[in-house]
């Protein structure tokens, strides 16, 4: 039961996390769909970690607010 909440934790807080990126950095939810399209084909059937999100974000959104990464990861 343990493992399954904490599973739970982790997918809410993932989801909080692409809404407060759709909603309060990029502030478009078709241009934050467009993104999330092109990081799924783009990466397709590779490994990827979190750092290799932000450094795609970032590059694919340079002109939207900064993350406060730590702050929804650690």
């Amino acid at each position: 039961k343990r493992h399954m909440v904490l599973s739970l934790v982790q997918y809410f807080k993932g989801a909080a996390l692409l809404w407060h990126l759709e909603k309060d950095i990029v502030r478009s939810e078709t241009m934050f769909t467009t993104f999330l399209r092109s990081y799924i084909a783009k990466f397709a059937h590779q490994t990827l970690n979190t750092d290799d999100f932000i450094q795609y974000f970032e590059s694919y959104f340079p002109q939207v607010d900064k993350v406060d990464w730590h702050s929804w990861l650690y």
